[in-house]
């Protein structure tokens, strides 16, 4: 990276990855005279507030799954009025089940292969080890659905954190694959 920035020949930088590095990469590059494009790992979110239309807001919440969460345009995290958290997670949880691996030639395929899982079990360990609690998934599992230690999808996982205090543990972005 440090040849680039030096290089009177690079006019433009493109860096895709977290945001923390991105962040120092952009301040480099001003520094250089570079132009830097950055796309950072994103930690969007969704609020879903008590009259929400529910079945809309599951269809929304499941398309998060696209690409296993590798996406950096899909949000990682929900706030859920609580009017209405435990049926929208039973809801959730309906739909997350019926989700399923499988061929990039399949138009109906929102889980691809993770490659790299580890910030993911990592993440996983300290949310529920804050307090989180682990509603569907958290494993490794094969294209026909079936958990497997070295699998190369994960299944969709929904974890449920009680009120924003105990949201600690979803501070940290959660990783993906960006």
């Amino acid at each position: 990276m440090e040849s680039w920035l030096n290089d009177p020949a690079v006019a433009d930088i493109f860096y895709i990855g977290p945001s923390d590095f991105g962040l120092r990469l952009e301040a480099k590059c001003v520094t250089q005279g570079k132009k830097p494009s950055l796309e950072l790992a994103g930690n969007d979110g969704v609020a879903i507030w008590r009259d929400a239309h529910l079945d809309r807001a599951v269809q929304a919440l499941t398309e998060c799954f696209l690409g296993s969460g590798q996406i950096c345009m899909v949000p990682n995290y929900t706030v859920v009025h609580p009017d209405i958290a435990d049926e929208l997670l039973r809801r959730l949880g309906e739909a997350v089940d019926a989700l399923r691996p499988g061929y990039p030639d399949d138009p109906e395929t929102l889980l691809s292969p993770v490659v790299r899982s580890e910030k993911f079990f990592a993440f996983l360990d300290q949310a529920v080890g804050a307090g989180a609690q682990l509603l569907r998934g958290g494993h490794r599992i094969e294209i026909d659905g079936t958990v497997s230690g070295n699998g190369p999808f994960l299944q969709p996982t929904v974890l449920r954190v009680d009120g924003l205090a105990g949201a600690r543990c979803a501070r940290r972005p959660p990783p993906t694959g960006c």
